[in-house]
């Protein structure tokens, strides 16, 4: 949509009192771009989910079993896309010759995510605010949780005003901002006996001759009776926010003649 339409945007992240729409494309892409390649990943505090959950039980020890699951936690990341969604909030048809004014009375803000089993988030730190708009550094860490897994939407009751041109169809649009990210993940069996809320790591706590079961799982697992963890590929879409908590997000005007 942003490649065949003239996009005019303003006021990043908080809106202020009713204002013009002056700025240009650009602005829009030099922030794509900037979210683009303006990123790390929290290592000290690195994302991580929890997948494949089950139950081991030991055969010939009745009643006795062990909760299973997998923990992967991001090692790096191989590509990270930018992925912007526009919500039209006002939008206008300008017949007549003349230049007209139109408005939104309210900013809604929706975006994506795939974030369900993570414990992750990113937040966008730097100059992010329109007209002042510079470099903009996102990081992506465990320590900023997004629950989301679907879809969040945020409303703000703002006035926006726009000048549309004659035989113009003009929009006003909120845009929001999740990153795509593929990377890869160290994946590590855990293990918790009898639901005592005491997880520990297979591969350093085996071989359990007591259980033949988790006794499989070691030899079949681990190396050696070592810590060491597979790597596999893996990948989440997390939505970006401000250092509020807020989601990122652009207010533009866009038009295309009718």
């Amino acid at each position: 949509m942003f490649a065949t339409k003239a996009l005019i945007c303003t006021l990043l992240l908080k809106p202020l009192m009713a204002t013009s729409l002056l700025a240009s494309q650009d602005i829009l892409q030099k922030y794509i771009t900037n979210l683009s390649k303006s990123y790390q990943l929290d290592t000290t505090h690195a994302p991580f989910n929890k997948v494949d959950s089950g139950t081991v039980h030991c055969s010939g020890n009745v009643g006795t079993f062990a909760d299973v699951w997998e923990w992967q936690t991001f090692k790096n990341i191989g590509n990270i896309e930018v992925e912007a969604k526009s919500h039209v909030d006002a939008a206008y048809a300008n017949r007549e010759s003349e230049t007209n004014t139109f408005k939104s009375i309210k900013s809604v803000a929706v975006a994506h995510g795939t974030t369900k089993g993570w414990t992750i988030g990113s937040k966008a730190i730097g100059k992010v605010s329109f007209p002042d708009v510079g470099e903009v550094s996102v990081e992506i860490s465990a320590q900023y949780k997004d629950e989301s897994t679907d879809t969040t939407t945020e409303t703000t009751t703002t006035e926006y005003d726009a000048q549309c041109p004659g035989q113009t169809y003009c929009t006003i649009e909120t845009v929001t901002f999740s990153y795509k990210i593929t990377g890869t993940c160290w994946r590590e069996t855990w293990y918790d006996f009898m639901q005592q809320n005491q997880p520990a790591k297979l591969c350093s706590t085996g071989p359990f001759d007591t259980c033949y079961n988790m006794a499989v799982l070691y030899y079949n697992g681990c190396s050696n009776g070592y810590d060491s963890p597979d790597t596999v590929p893996c990948q989440v879409t997390v939505q970006i926010r401000d250092d509020a908590g807020d989601l990122l997000k652009l207010v533009v005007a866009s038009e295309s003649k009718l």
